[in-house]
């Protein structure tokens, strides 16, 4: 369905329009419940941490042809193991995106990446409270998109002035990277071969999960797609960078030049690949898409792909 206003948050199909506008309701985009799916595989993140959601707990729903996530107050891991003889000691922490407010679910790029022998951690963190009317939340996360692009389309605005990782999505990050490292030996993992990538708030959260001063909770590499363009200070024990992202993008506008360059200040390896099209989401049908096979050669050139040993 075509609205005034398209674009996602989740690396699904980019659409963004020359002049944002806030959709009518008839014009939103079809949402629906879904169950909670029956995921014998998830771990908490926090043991003994329960569900303390005001009104009931996460809500699962059916959004631009994919599951999401929102209300989430207990955050999880759901591992994607490679297919047995296969793993190759390298894991990826996998943060989705969805503007803080609901998570994209669709397990497409994890499901990729542990066919290449990496064991794939996918993290439900905690997002920003949501009216538990579907139609409600759809109606203000349009409010809030239309706002953050109108705010970076002011002169001298930053890229990352209308979205800012939360304070618990940078937590749960952390929390990922620590778990996993401490129990590395038991999923066959090497604790130095440990990643964590993400796109649009998944990409911000990786992007301060990377310059931690926490050396446990620090990952070795990180990947961010569709994200700020424009960053802090970026320490000299931040882990190597990829990054990717599109010149059309209209929540994160701007080059990757700010971003390169603060890893490059602080002697950090960095690789940015800055597509001319690609909207929020680097979709299929420009040149954007060949984003996922430049970030595999990354790896391999770092050693991050292939057996160990």
């Amino acid at each position: 369905m075509a609205v005034a206003f398209a674009f996602s948050i989740a690396g699904m199909p980019a659409a963004a329009q020359p002049a944002p506008a806030m959709p009518q309701m008839s014009q939103l985009p079809p949402i629906a419940a879904i169950p909670r799916p029956a995921n014998k595989d998830e771990l908490p993140l926090y043991p003994g941490h329960m569900d303390r959601a005001k009104g009931g707990g996460e809500q699962w729903e059916s959004y631009l042809g994919g599951p999401i996530v929102r209300n989430v107050t207990t955050p999880t891991l759901t591992p994607h193991f490679p297919a047995p003889g296969h793993a190759n000691g390298t894991a990826i922490i996998y943060a989705p995106g969805g503007g803080f407010r609901y998570l994209g679910m669709n397990d497409a790029e994890p499901r990729l990446l542990a066919d290449q022998g990496v064991t794939v951690f996918v993290l439900k963190y905690r997002t920003i409270p949501t009216a538990r009317d579907s139609r409600t939340f759809l109606t203000d996360l349009f409010r809030f998109l239309g706002e953050a692009v109108a705010l970076n389309r002011q002169p001298n605005a930053s890229s990352a002035a209308a979205l800012q990782a939360t304070p618990e999505a940078v937590e749960d990050g952390l929390a990922a990277v620590r778990l996993i490292r401490s129990r590395a030996k038991e999923w066959g993992i090497d604790p130095a071969r440990i990643g964590f990538m993400g796109s649009s708030a998944g990409g911000m959260t990786t992007l301060d999960v990377a310059r931690t001063s926490d050396a446990l909770a620090r990952p070795n590499f990180a990947i961010a797609t569709i994200s700020p363009k424009k960053i802090g200070d970026v320490p000299s024990s931040a882990p190597p960078l990829f990054a990717a992202a599109s010149n059309d993008d209209p929540l994160f506008p701007g080059t990757t030049e700010n971003l390169v360059a603060a890893w490059s200040k602080a002697g950090v390896p960095v690789e940015a690949h800055f597509y001319e099209r690609g909207g929020h989401g680097l979709p299929k049908g420009t040149s954007s898409e060949g984003w996922f096979d430049a970030l595999l050669g990354w790896m391999k050139m770092h050693r991050w792909l292939g057996m160990t040993g």
